[in-house]
């Protein structure tokens, strides 16, 4: 049985010596995990397209089904996330079957879900009946997200599986992963929406039926690393997986608050989008949309980058190694700013051209009018994401840093009291009371994020975040190393 080695001073293994929590061992161990999200980046937007080809509302349809999904998926893949910070300071202290016990937890909790899930997909036409769409748009949501929620289960089971490797610091296989299911959903969108070949043609709902099959193929791409590779063999991962009670408490004690923050924030977003922003037009709304999607294709890699600082503060919180846990806080933030500030440079200079190129690859565009006014409409908010986006990685970053010691209550309930009492209200008074329409929509939004990034920042130079003891429902003295000086 291989074992991890605990005289090692990194949690990246490198033929060549590396600073502890520098910024080169973050972006070693980042880097993979911020690809995997670009290629998501990617895929969506294939969708987009692809789907855009079916006709009238097909796009619309599959948003409204997509942003839904999510709420559900951000509140359960909260809970998961939580496994990553398990398994980086159980690993960190020389247990990894310990934590392959959590991730044993992940899986159980996704096999529950999935059920549900399951159960649920008879009550989705009468559920989108209520939202008050169209018929032949109703008739396409529930094609759709029969499929998505059926998958529900199986994205779970991945995503336990894959913050076990990320807390482990394997993050190279989740690039492969990632590459691999994406791909397989691009090829099966081909197939099933437009019925090429002996396959037949489906539609929006061929686009859901290919999204659950790439994410069964995802799900058993991980599975098998965990129960017959190295992990395997490292930390007895099949005879770790017997069900705990202590250890499936402390993930949700850890994770509840994680997954209320990320469906609660998807539903504000949503709502700052649909009914704030769609009062004030087709064009704003339209415009608003194509902003989002770009700024995804920034903003969803810099996740990966707090993931790989939730591995790192673990490891070596698991260490008691004190200073080293500030230097990942300080790399993580410094990479995000630079990315950010670059990215930022792009979408200030080149915005005109940017949402353009958005609606250059629609089936169909807006006519040459009101194109015009969705250009320079969206170039001017674009203009501003790009200083939102900067307090955005900030936070991003922050809150990865926050994570790996378990702090995670207390980032959630200032996040979400900002979020419901400053951001929403200020981008109301902004949009109609001061009449700035939608660029001040997003300025309340600047001022939210960098308020929120100034008292994540506050949080982290305290000490109270690094004293979470997230191993006291098993009621165990873990054992410290010295810290290094």
């Amino acid at each position: 049985m291989d074992r991890p080695d605990l005289n090692r001073e990194t949690l990246v293994i490198s033929r060549r010596p590396l600073r502890p929590g520098g910024m080169v061992e973050v972006v070693r161990l980042a880097a993979p995990t911020m690809a995997a999200f670009a290629t998501n980046v990617a895929m969506n937007l294939t969708d987009t397209v692809m789907v855009a080809g079916v006709g009238p509302g097909a796009v619309g349809s599959v948003a409204t089904s997509a942003i839904l999904f999510h709420v559900v998926c951000a509140f359960f893949g909260g809970l998961t996330a939580a496994i990553t910070t398990f398994v980086s300071q159980a690993y960190g202290r020389g247990d990894p079957h310990d934590g392959a016990r959590y991730s044993w937890q992940g899986v159980y909790l996704a096999a529950a879900v999935g059920v549900l899930g399951f159960a649920l997909v008879p009550l989705l036409p009468a559920f989108f009946r209520l939202l008050g769409h169209n018929q032949a748009m109703q008739a396409m949501e529930a094609d759709y997200s029969q499929f998505r929620i059926m998958s529900l289960g199986f994205l779970l089971l991945g995503f336990a599986v894959r913050n076990f490797f990320q807390g482990t610091g394997r993050t190279k296989l989740i690039l492969v992963v990632t590459l691999v299911a994406n791909a397989s959903n691009v090829v099966l969108n081909w197939l099933l929406i437009f019925g090429v070949g002996p396959f037949p043609r489906m539609g929006v709902a061929g686009a859901g039926l290919a999204t659950l099959l790439s994410t069964v193929l995802l799900a058993g791409l991980y599975f098998v690393p965990f129960l017959r590779g190295r992990a395997a063999r490292e930390a007895r991962t099949r005879r770790a997986a017997g069900f705990s009670w202590p250890r499936l408490k402390g993930m949700l004690r850890i994770g509840l608050p994680t997954s209320w923050q990320w469906s609660l924030d998807v539903l504000a977003w949503g709502l700052w989008h649909s009914v704030l922003i769609g009062r004030l037009g087709q064009a704003a709304l339209d415009a608003n949309g194509v902003v989002m999607e770009i700024m995804s294709a920034a903003w969803f890699p810099v996740i990966g980058l707090g993931q790989g600082a939730t591995s790192l503060v673990g490891w070596y919180l698991s260490r008691n190694r004190v200073d080293r846990v500030r230097r990942v806080a300080r790399s993580a933030v410094k990479l995000a700013v630079i990315y950010m500030v670059l990215i930022s440079l792009v979408f200030y200079f080149c915005a005109e051209r940017l949402i353009g190129a958005f609606f250059s690859l629609q089936a169909a565009p807006p006519d040459a009018a009101d194109l015009a006014a969705v250009i320079a409409l969206g170039a001017s908010v674009l203009r501003i994401a790009a200083l939102w986006q900067v307090f955005d990685g900030v936070c991003i970053t922050l809150m990865g840093t926050l994570r790996g010691a378990g702090d995670t209550l207390w980032p959630a309930v200032v996040q979400q009291i900002q979020t419901w009492c400053l951001f929403l209200p200020l981008a109301y008074l902004f949009c109609f009371h001061f009449h700035l329409g939608m660029p001040g929509a997003w300025w309340a939004g600047v001022i939210h994020l960098a308020l929120l990034a100034g008292v994540l920042a506050l949080r982290y130079r305290g000490t109270a975040w690094m004293t979470k003891d997230i191993f006291r429902d098993r009621r165990t003295t873990l054992p410290r190393e010295a810290t290094d000086h």
